[in-house]
């Protein structure tokens, strides 16, 4: 589990979430993994250094990758999950953002590697945003 403090969910943004996900196994079958991207809930306390302790508990869950990518033993794939801002979100509208790495069982030797998450405003909230500028420039003049 992965947060961000800044990272909170804006209308009008899509967020991608990539994960490389590896099969530590040496022997199949490999027992399955989930990557999933949520708004809200209790994130892990922050503890020393960069560990984080506690239970993580609630959140909505905006976007999975339920186990999608066929992974062969000691080898890496690239898991990626898209959120389009949903209006039917706008409750979560400055709720943290959190990532959930997960195997499918404790015994399962899954490996998740380079997460990120990328957050982009969509064309349309871009435009209003260069004309909010474009407005504040000429009335500063």
């Amino acid at each position: 589990m992965l947060t961000d403090p800044d990272a909170t969910l804006k209308a009008g943004w899509t967020y991608t979430l990539t994960v490389e996900v590896g099969n530590a196994l040496t022997t199949d079958p490999f027992g399955g993994y989930t990557v999933q991207l949520l708004a809200g809930g209790t994130p892990h306390t922050p503890g020393t250094g960069g560990d984080y302790t506690g239970a993580v508990t609630g959140g909505t869950l905006l976007a999975e990758d339920d186990n999608t990518l066929t992974i062969a033993s000691g080898t890496f794939e690239t898991s990626t999950v898209t959120y389009n801002y949903d209006p039917a979100h706008s409750g979560l509208l400055g709720e943290p953002l959190q990532i959930r790495l997960l195997a499918y069982a404790a015994s399962d030797e899954v490996e998740f590697d380079d997460v990120r998450l990328d957050a982009i405003p969509e064309p349309a909230t871009l435009g209003l945003l260069g004309l909010g500028a474009l407005i504040l420039r000429r009335k500063r003049s």
